[in-house]
């Protein structure tokens, strides 16, 4: 009876393991977008560089590098305010975006998660989604002031990065433990040890499929959306480059990265 148990224990963490997949499937979108370096939006202002560095702002009555106004021919102020609106104009749309591909993912969790476990694990998964919060928080966001991105290696949308799926690891390792526990405990209790893990083991087998459906029906129209933003997003990279041209004070400035997936 004891190998069985150690058998059945197994098939429960790869069981439980297999889950991670769907825990982290987000809308195949056809690119990735990178933000090279830290930008915010207030207002109708658009303002380049980190606070404690150089910065360049953007607005319709022309730009600004350190507070002082640029001396721009015509053709660049009109580079400079074709682009500003191009970002002012999109800024909310990725933040949005973003949002809603964390909420979804939330919103799965909790709803599809929350009812197998127990207190301990409860909280695990709290703090594995608040984590969650927190990366998105530190690369792209919305505060009392507008919008702001941080500029970063990683695609704005990859809030499932290796670190919360190793966290994810170790909750569903938790939840294999807590699980292993009810299961010994019904059969101290004189029930059927084999039986109550074979409910278990539908119960993951259901949840893996639920998860992958929820998920698959909620990103469709994120996906959708997602790839149109992309492609708007891939018709800023000309403008950048002729104001690059007209303003070598930017500094080859290059905001978005967006490149195919599999090119």
């Amino acid at each position: 009876m004891l190998k069985q148990f150690k058998q059945w224990k197994v098939g429960l963490v790869l069981g439980l393991a297999s889950l991670a997949p769907s825990l982290s499937a987000q809308a195949e979108v056809q690119c990735d977008l990178n933000i090279d370096q830290n930008f915010s939006i207030e207002g109708d202002k658009l303002t380049l560089g980190d606070k404690d560095a150089s910065q360049m702002v953007l607005t319709p009555q022309g730009v600004f590098k350190d507070n002082k106004p640029v001396d721009l021919s015509a053709e660049a102020k009109a580079q400079a305010e074709k682009y500003r609106q191009m970002l002012v104009g999109k800024t909310p749309e990725i933040v949005d975006l973003v949002q809603q591909a964390l909420k979804i993912t939330e919103t799965t969790l909790s709803e599809l998660i929350t009812p197998l476990l127990n207190e301990k694990n409860q909280q695990g998964l709290e703090t594995l989604v608040n984590n969650m919060r927190e990366r998105v928080s530190k690369m792209a966001g919305e505060d009392n002031r507008g919008y702001y991105f941080i500029g970063s290696d990683k695609a704005i949308d990859n809030f499932i990065d290796e670190e919360t799926e190793a966290e994810m690891r170790d909750l569903l390792q938790s939840v294999a433990g807590q699980f292993m526990a009810e299961v010994g405990a019904q059969m101290m209790n004189g029930g059927d040890g084999a039986e109550a893990l074979q409910q278990k083991m539908a119960q993951l087998q259901n949840l893996g499929t639920d998860l992958e459906a929820r998920l698959k029906e909620q990103s469709e129209q994120l996906e959708r959306q997602a790839n149109k933003l992309c492609e708007d997003l891939k018709k800023v990279e000309p403008v950048e480059e002729k104001l690059n041209a007209l303003m070598p004070e930017l500094g080859n400035l290059r905001l978005f990265k967006p490149s195919d997936k599999g090119a």
